[in-house]
């Protein structure tokens, strides 16, 4: 059942991880505009990676022992749920974001984010389906007989039984839609 301990846990340290991406961001940022060499600009880099591995781990934990905890979304910011899609955000809504700020770019550099956002996408949209896959197929377990015969309690219960079975392959889809983001957003930078 419900780890209450588990997702009580990464309210918590959530809390901390965005007080903590928001340092390593200004930090990010001040590096950039001090026009730091790559070299050193790939140290920031590096830090704010290595701290996205932290949501992610923390986010596999709960994954595993409130999977809904996850896919609510409650514990996000309200910036964060505008974003909000299996997971979090969609990679490629922060690829639009981010091609919109950063200074004009090579010709090389514009068709590497053009394929980057084009497979991020193809990605996205695979995911969608395998969600919307696994939704049919519960609801159409819940619903098999119930228009067909009268309600019958063993019946129910056994389809009920079904579809929560069903849904335990959540915790697996979501852990696919976070590995998924974090190797987006490993390639973005």
């Amino acid at each position: 059942m419900i780890d209450l301990s588990d997702a009580a846990m990464f309210d918590v340290e959530y809390g901390r991880w965005v007080e903590e991406h928001h340092r390593l961001v200004c930090e990010l940022r001040a590096a950039v505009q001090e026009h730091l060499p790559e070299n050193e600009l790939r140290l920031f880099v590096n830090n704010c990676l290595s701290h996205f591995d932290q949501i992610m781990n923390l986010k596999s934990i709960v994954c595993k022992s409130d999977v809904f905890h996850l896919y609510s979304g409650m514990w996000k910011t309200p910036a964060e749920r505008c974003f909000m899609w299996m997971g979090g955000f969609r990679p490629s809504q922060i690829l639009k974001i981010i091609l919109n700020q950063i200074e004009p770019l090579t010709e090389q550099q514009l068709l590497g984010i053009c394929g980057l956002q084009q497979s991020t996408q193809e990605g996205e949209d695979a995911l969608t389906a395998g969600l919307e896959t696994l939704n049919h197929s519960v609801t159409d377990t819940i619903t098999a007989d119930s228009l067909i015969s009268s309600p019958n309690m063993a019946n129910y219960m056994g389809q009920m039984a079904v579809a929560v079975n069903k849904l335990t392959s959540l915790d697996h889809f979501v852990a696919q839609v976070y590995i998924y983001i974090y190797i987006c957003t490993s390639t973005a930078f």
